[in-house]
């Protein structure tokens, strides 16, 4: 049994199922989802220039709890320490909810938004 859903607000959600290549596959799975669960389903074209705006911008990242292995293009860069493993920070795009990991070097005496280009 299903428990009961609270939502004092009255707040509506909106699912979105997925991306098709093209018009005629969108129609072919929208046509399964009406036949198979009764669902009312609608076709928007995608607006692929409005894709990721504001991606990674300053004003929406924060820096959250993890230490990962700084990488440049792949590879592990290493500090002048020893050969050790150059430490980085785990930095999240709160707008996307995205964590970048292996992006944001930690430089001793250095906040991570020092060598961002934004």
């Amino acid at each position: 049994m299903r428990e009961k859903i609270i939502n004092p607000e009255n707040n509506r959600f909106r699912l979105i199922t997925g991306t098709f290549p093209d018009k005629e596959t969108a129609e072919i799975m929208a046509e399964e989802l009406k036949i198979r669960y009764g669902w009312i389903v609608y076709i928007i074209p995608e607006q692929s220039e409005n894709r990721f705006v504001g991606f990674m911008d300053l004003k929406n990242m924060k820096q959250v709890d993890g230490i990962a292995s700084y990488l440049d293009d792949g590879d592990v860069v290493f500090s002048d320490e020893g050969g050790k493993q150059q430490k980085a920070h785990f930095i999240q795009d709160t707008y996307y909810n995205v964590i970048s990991v292996h992006d944001f070097p930690m430089i001793p005496n250095q906040d991570w938004t020092h060598l961002y280009p934004a």
